[in-house]
């Protein structure tokens, strides 16, 4: 075709560049991304001077990335970043950066570029959604207290976000997952004031165990009646339920984990697992009530069932002299 024909061509012609470029573009709409990568190389290193040279990086990242050669890809991208920083190229790349961090391939010079691109366009939006996106990578990693520390920056910087609800839930979650239940619980406070409620059920759940952690029973229970009242669907009400017979055990109120018990037990629908776990609690509230005949019972099941911690919680029990059953 035609652009194969200019590229062919062996005198001088202003079009190469560019009949490359578009011969690579369409073989990547193709998914043939080697055989773009071909044409781009040349572009690079043919016609180093060419206005197209940064787009070629930028595209050639990208096959990169679908060819699963990684290092690579970041290796193209961390160039634009170095040298065409002010280009438009420049944005794709830190965008680029963050989907090889997903990968687990990092750049350690990010924050460096993040602030070097904000330096040469301080004007453009996106740096936002790359602030964000890099902060909760940082939470999916599991490094909870950078995540912190990100997401607070960011809330700072940008006050007016539409990504705050999300940024105050990761910030709750990170302080849930390594138990520091106090700010877990304060976090989730301050996200549970706002009118937004998509996280509503979850940060309910999650600061509901954060009082049992902390055998706060009475605020345990308080919340997951809460839970209760808003619960749009069986999944919640479990929640809710379970929560309010853990902190009913909690506060020694044995007349109220049978009763509750009961109700989950014979409702339509219980988790996998859960019913072992709510038959377990049934039957440990027996024993306190000295109902022993019928707590006898209720552990044998448990005992029966799979495997784990709670049939040998069960067994246990069961062997247990003072248990008199």
């Amino acid at each position: 075709d035609y652009l194969t024909k200019v590229v062919l061509y062996e005198g001088k012609s202003s079009y190469k560049d560019n009949a490359l470029f578009q011969l690579a573009e369409s073989h990547i709409e193709a998914g043939q991304f080697q055989k773009a990568v071909d044409y781009l190389n040349q572009i690079i290193r043919a016609y180093p001077e060419s206005s197209l040279v940064p787009f070629a990086y930028k595209e050639r990242a990208l096959c990169y990335f679908n060819l699963n050669e990684n290092q690579n890809a970041l290796r193209d991208y961390e160039f634009i970043l170095s040298q065409y920083i002010s280009h438009e190229v420049s944005g794709s790349a830190l965008l680029g950066l963050q989907e090889l961090q997903k990968r687990g391939v990092a750049s350690s010079d990010f924050q460096q570029y993040m602030d070097a691109f904000e330096e040469a366009h301080p004007d453009d939006g996106s740096l936002e959604v790359v602030a964000f996106e890099a902060a909760k990578n940082k939470y999916y990693n599991q490094e909870y207290t950078a995540a912190i520390q990100e997401l607070i920056a960011f809330q700072k910087k940008y006050p007016k976000s539409s990504f705050n609800y999300d940024v105050q839930y990761f910030i709750a979650d990170a302080h849930y997952r390594q138990e520091k239940w106090n700010e877990a619980i304060n976090s989730f406070s301050a996200l549970l004031a706002s009118e937004n409620n998509a996280y509503k059920s979850r940060s309910l759940d999650k600061r509901g165990k954060a009082y049992l952690e902390l055998k706060d029973f009475k605020s345990a229970l308080m919340n997951y009646r809460m839970l209760k009242q808003s619960s749009a669907n069986r999944k919640e009400d479990f929640m809710a339920n379970e929560g309010m017979l853990k902190s009913y055990f909690g506060m020694n109120n044995m007349d109220s984990v049978i009763i509750l018990a009961n109700q989950i037990l014979d409702a339509q629908w219980v988790p996998v697992g859960a019913t072992e776990q709510v038959t377990l609690i049934k039957g440990k509230a027996l024993i306190q009530k000295e109902k022993l005949t019928e707590a006898l019972d209720e552990l044998i099941k448990v005992a029966n069932g799979p495997l784990d911690e709670k049939s040998a919680e069960a067994k246990y029990l069961l062997a247990n002299d003072e248990s008199n059953c």
